[in-house]
């Protein structure tokens, strides 16, 4: 009798740490996950950059590049897209190493907040650094879908997220934005943080990435 009950508790166990863990998001084809990182940036440089996959456990390279460029479709939440462009010549330590840990974290089905203290780990540590230099990412790809307050999936506009590590937007005298109200201003985004970014409305790439988007399934 005994045994069976620890049995039948390791099994409830079991269940309940399966129904707990951490949504993933579903893999895609990669030659349309591909063409959607590339669609981050203008044609010029999406050509020549970097792309990476998300396969499970992380992000994979799918194809080198020549130009300092590396473009990934972030996954924050399952459902999310987020095409990304980094200006990445410091490669091994810096934005899209903190984007690609983070990923891998949540790969292993850690929470939002077990992921924040890691990566806040890595930087104390210095395996991740604030960037040196000015940088860019571009995010002019019209298929940002992006999670509101709501928890509803929304459009996010193109927009051009410049490098600005520890910046706030008080000294810069700007208003912190809504995310994902569909509009808004220049803004730092995740201010005070080693990632911080001024984050300024843009244009899309290329006209035709529209109907990519919608013929992307």
């Amino acid at each position: 009798m005994f045994k069976y009950k620890l049995r039948t508790l390791v099994g409830f166990l079991f269940a309940v740490n399966a129904v707990a863990q951490r949504p993933l998001p579903p893999l895609m084809v990669p030659d349309v996950e591909a063409g959607l990182a590339a669609s981050a940036a203008p044609p010029a440089i999406a050509k020549s950059a970097r792309l990476f996959l998300l396969r499970r456990g992380g992000f994979v390279l799918y194809r080198e590049g020549s130009n300092g460029f590396t473009c990934f479709v972030a996954r924050t939440l399952p459902r999310e897209v987020e095409p990304i462009c980094y200006l990445d010549r410091e490669e091994k330590h810096t934005l899209v190493a903190r984007e690609f840990e983070e990923q891998k974290l949540r790969e292993r089905g850690l929470s939002d907040t077990e992921v924040d203290a890691e990566i806040g780990k890595s930087y104390r540590e210095g395996r991740l650094r604030p960037p040196q230099s000015f940088g860019l990412a571009y995010m002019l790809s019209p298929c940002n879908r992006v999670s509101n307050q709501q928890g509803k999936i929304v459009a996010e506009p193109p927009h051009l997220m410049f490098y600005a590590p520890y910046a706030t937007n008080a000294e810069l005298g700007l208003t912190p934005s809504h995310e994902h109200d569909g509009h808004f201003s220049p803004f730092i985004l995740f201010e005070g943080e080693p990632w911080a970014f001024l984050v300024v409305p843009g244009q899309v790439a290329d006209p035709a990435a529209e109907r990519f988007c919608r013929e992307t399934p």
